[in-house]
């Protein structure tokens, strides 16, 4: 049987979860340990999709773009490092405050909306403020 809290497998006869000593008997849902697990999953998803474009990112500037430099589409080069950096800061931004919207953890919410207040300075100070240079 699994724990409707932390979801460890037990016995199929056990009264207590092992891992946390629920009460694996009462037929009352446990609700702290599963909206726990789906904040945490929230916030996780936030830190992956983050890694996921940082990754991407850095295959186009290492395979993709060294290309555009040699063949001459400079020009083409720069409007698509605009186009995705845009596309990857806002995404990411819709992304954050979406999950700050659905976590009920008062620590995963306040992650999210400081990790999505430095993002959108820091796409101030460089999409924004580098164009004046």
């Amino acid at each position: 049987m699994n724990c409707p809290r932390c979801y460890t497998v037990n016995e199929p006869e056990a009264r207590f979860c092992r891992n946390c000593g629920a009460d694996l008997m009462s037929n009352a849902p446990a609700t702290a340990g599963g909206a726990q697990n789906k904040d945490l999953m929230y916030v996780l998803f936030a830190l992956a999709w983050g890694y996921l474009l940082t990754v991407v990112w850095f295959i186009i500037q290492k395979l993709i773009a060294p290309g555009m430099i040699r063949s001459g589409n400079q020009s083409s080069l720069y409007k698509m490092y605009d186009i995705i950096g845009w596309t990857d800061d806002v995404l990411s931004i819709i992304l954050m405050l979406v999950l700050a919207i659905l976590v009920k953890n008062q620590t995963a919410k306040i992650f999210l909306i400081v990790f999505m207040v430095i993002h959108i300075i820091t796409m101030i100070g460089y999409r924004v403020l580098k164009q004046g240079f």
